[in-house]
């Protein structure tokens, strides 16, 4: 059944980073559809800086940036596809949880370690190797 809700978690409460935040909606499948500011159903409505598309096709769902550059994701999951009905929660955790993949997986890359990220069950799970990178001297 739908149900209208808007759900938050600490990690995208403030400074996120939008560039990381398509990054991570990419991996679920997700993007941002800018053009889009309201998002409603006969369950409920919300303005939102933003609609999201689920595999192309706008959902019933959107988010909302605050003066603090968080972002409350805002809507209905019912009939998303993405998640089971009433699940804004979790799903908000999933976005949570790629953006943080996303922003630890570029820290550690520009720190000279070569990432890979793999699924074990349900989680993603990150490995790393460092770099070894040579300097070639011209001869003398």
């Amino acid at each position: 059944m739908s149900v209208w809700t808007r759900v938050q978690t600490k990690v995208l409460n403030e400074n996120v980073d939008m560039g990381i935040l398509e990054e991570a909606l990419n991996d679920l499948e997700l993007s941002l559809d800018k053009t889009v500011t309201r998002v409603e159903n006969s369950y409920g409505h919300s303005s939102v800086t933003a609609g999201l598309k689920y595999k192309g096709r706008n959902i019933d769902m959107g988010i909302v940036v605050n003066s603090k550059k968080g972002i409350t994701l805002a809507g209905d999951t019912y009939r998303s596809g993405i998640v089971g009905d009433n699940q804004a929660d979790k799903l908000i955790n999933m976005i949570s949880q790629a953006y943080q993949k996303v922003k630890l997986t570029r820290d550690l890359e520009l720190e000279g370690w070569t990432i890979t990220s793999k699924n074990v069950d349900g989680k993603i799970v990150l490995d790393r190797s460092e770099e070894h990178t040579s300097e070639l001297q011209s001869p003398r």
